[in-house]
């Protein structure tokens, strides 16, 4: 009797936390959604939502989604299976609106304009420009060559910390393309954190 009541209550548990997951994710994916200049892929919107979670897990503001986002390590980047169960059947077509609800997320002036800036940055690159530059970031490249089915989120807030706060944050490497400065081994500028490469491109034409 005491095992079958232990069993519901862990599935109930299970639920619940499944429930949290899949609000947070639908939160945030119905955010990036309704802010994108035009329709995004599903490939994109993934990436648009890991560096998103990212900015707020550096900045120590994830708690406004609500819930975590738990990120998997798939073939193609980092994904939300919650945000894939939602969109798996569009493919690779955009997005509509339509498909996007009203966003009830409530967010800070502060979370809201760290959002607005990885848009600013992340949102510039194409689905496979912004697939490519997620394979170069070490919490899914780890994950995926030691085969974990989950991004460690302690991994994921220590390194967005390091990556969004820098001192020397640079653009993305896959930033324009495959021939970026990067990746073609040309000096770039140097910014202060996520927030001043954000700033920085709404002032300055890209290079």
């Amino acid at each position: 009797m005491l095992s079958t009541a232990w069993r519901q209550t862990t599935i109930l548990n299970d639920d619940f936390e499944a429930h949290m997951h899949q609000s947070a994710a639908d939160l945030l994916a119905d955010w990036i959604l309704q802010r994108c200049e035009s329709p995004i892929t599903h490939l994109k919107l993934q990436k648009l939502a890991f560096y998103g979670y990212g900015a707020l897990l550096a900045y120590g503001r994830e708690e406004e989604l609500g819930g975590e986002l738990i990120f998997e390590p798939w073939e193609h980047g980092p994904v939300c299976r919650a945000i894939w169960r939602r969109f798996k059947d569009v493919d690779a077509s955009p997005i509509q609106p339509a498909s996007a609800a009203p966003s009830p997320l409530r967010l800070s002036s502060e979370s809201e304009s760290l959002l607005r800036d990885v848009l600013e940055i992340y949102g510039s690159l194409d689905a496979w420009s912004l697939r490519q530059q997620s394979h170069l970031e070490k919490p899914w490249r780890d994950a995926y060559q030691a085969r974990r089915q989950r991004i460690d989120g302690n991994e994921l807030r220590e390194f967005f910390k390091e990556k969004f706060l820098s001192t020397t944050f640079r653009y993305p490497e896959y930033f324009g393309g495959s021939s970026s400065l990067s990746l073609d081994g040309i000096p770039q500028a140097r910014f202060d954190g996520l927030r001043g490469l954000a700033s920085h491109l709404r002032t300055s034409p890209a290079p």
